[in-house]
């Protein structure tokens, strides 16, 4: 009877491992046959000849600069790989991003696995004892049986890859940076979490090995020491307390130690980029109101995803303190008030609101970088914990009726799909990028800056191949 019980979970595993490459693939199979775009591919790829080779000094150039901004060391080694099978050939380029794309969403699959399953199963009296009792304790709850668990991980990657959000990142070359780190990021969250319910040296040397090779892929994990302490405080409290404070600070030294070197990296890399902003050019008030209208922002189009495009703008300092500002960031100090008092009655709301504070914190307008109000990229990670949630409830509800869950996930999920693939063909070349974007904000000076120069350029062709003809 174990055996095929064990068979079918494999089953139902490999099923839904399929279903979600599927689903990440398709909505995006446009971005097949896209251009690079005139937005910092050109500079970052096309113009580029330091990372076309793996020479001592083509390796040496990854590893040391940050050109353009980033230190990403991984990802030019992606690049070069690119390179090395297709040349500038910028279908190479996009297959891996959305080859990437999907691993992300398997590795999202797995952690959320992993997490569901701690936090739904029931405990067995019969089950042979463990060396961290109140730690498997702590993780069981009557909410639901474990084996819904394979469901709410299935709900939580497809909400993930079929996410309209997930479009800058995937089809735009340059963010190659994003769905590279974010197969790391998973995974090594779910090495912690391993350590963490059962700690054991194994999972805590994966976890930080992975946690290294997300750095090296872009500095976005270096949210994690934080992130971590949430889930002390959160999921992982009785955990936390089976381990003492001792063992807590000691085990996060380490991770620490990884993610200091590579704060300080990004630093001076936007530094020398010019894309920081002083304290002068952007008070404490402002970078505040800033950080509070991109957390309700992300979370509006996360649920609403509309008026997508490009490159929202940053106003001015003194339009922060205009309502079209105040009342997003209003709304978001006081849904953070909420999660505070109501973190007894709906815990897995408040931890998920706080982790995702913290994954958004370094780009929330806290830390002044660019141009931009808000940029789709920025919820490629922050959006994950509300993902878990949404995959947790329905977990909840599958456990009641399977049938009303898929309803409600293929209800969720088709829509979402469809704006999609809508959206991913706007990302497919530079005209249709900028055009886009003029029609969301018609005054948008890089938009029609970069449109202009496309015009021009259609022009000179043009010019250019009368004028061949001519001679003929």
């Amino acid at each position: 009877m174990g055996s095929s019980d064990t068979a079918s979970r494999r089953g139902s595993a490999f099923a839904h491992l399929a279903l979600i490459v599927v689903a990440a693939w398709l909505p995006f199979a446009a971005a097949l046959d896209a251009e690079f775009l005139d937005w910092d591919d050109g500079d970052l790829l096309v113009k580029n000849l330091a990372y076309r080779g793996f020479s001592f000094e083509h390796l040496r150039w990854m590893f040391t600069t940050t050109h353009m901004g980033p230190y990403q060391p991984l990802s030019w080694l992606s690049y070069a790989l690119d390179h090395a099978f297709g040349g500038m050939d910028a279908r190479v380029y996009h297959r891996t991003n959305l080859m990437l794309h999907c691993v992300g969403s398997v590795a999202l699959y797995f952690l959320a696995r992993r997490v569901l399953g701690s936090l739904f199963t029931r405990p067995d009296p019969d089950a042979q004892a463990v060396s961290e009792p109140s730690v498997e304790r702590a993780l069981s709850t009557p909410a639901a049986p474990s084996s819904f668990a394979g469901f709410g991980a299935l709900a939580t990657a497809l909400l993930f890859a079929l996410h309209p959000l997930r479009v800058e990142s995937v089809v735009w070359c340059t963010e190659r940076r994003d769905v590279l780190a974010a197969p790391f990021f998973f995974l090594a969250l779910h090495a912690w979490w391993g350590y963490a319910t059962r700690p054991n040296r194994r999972d805590y040397a994966l976890a930080l090995v992975l946690l290294l090779l997300s750095l090296l892929a872009k500095a976005s994990a270096m949210v994690m020491p934080a992130l971590l302490v949430v889930l002390d405080l959160g999921p992982l409290r009785e955990a936390a307390r089976a381990r003492g404070l001792r063992r807590l600070v000691l085990e996060k030294l380490p991770v620490l130690a990884l993610v200091i070197p590579f704060m300080w990296i990004a630093a001076v890399g936007q530094a020398k980029s010019a894309a920081l902003a002083t304290y002068d050019q952007h008070a404490l008030v402002t970078r505040v109101l800033h950080a509070g209208y991109a957390a309700a922002w992300y979370v509006a189009r996360m649920t609403w995803p509309s008026g997508l495009h490009a490159l929202h703008r940053s106003p001015p300092p003194e339009a922060f303190l205009e309502p079209r500002i105040l009342l997003p960031a209003s709304a978001a100090l006081a849904l953070t008030i909420a999660a505070v008092f109501l973190r007894r009655r709906v815990p897995a709301f408040t931890w998920a609101w706080f982790a995702y504070l913290v994954i958004l914190a370094p780009v929330s307008g806290l830390v002044k970088n660019g141009y931009h109000l808000v940029a789709e990229r920025y919820s490629h990670l922050a959006c994950v914990p509300f993902a878990l949630l949404a995959g947790a409830g329905l977990a909840a509800v599958a456990s009641r009726s399977r049938r009303l869950a898929w309803g409600v996930l293929v209800l969720a999920a088709a829509p979402l799909a469809w704006r999609t693939r809508e959206y991913v063909r706007v990302w497919c070349d530079s005209r249709s990028l900028w055009t886009h974007t003029l029609a969301h904000d018609p005054d948008n000076d890089t938009a029609l800056g970069n449109l202009a120069a496309l015009e021009l350029e259609t022009a000179q062709t043009l010019r250019d191949t009368g004028e061949a003809w001519d001679t003929m």
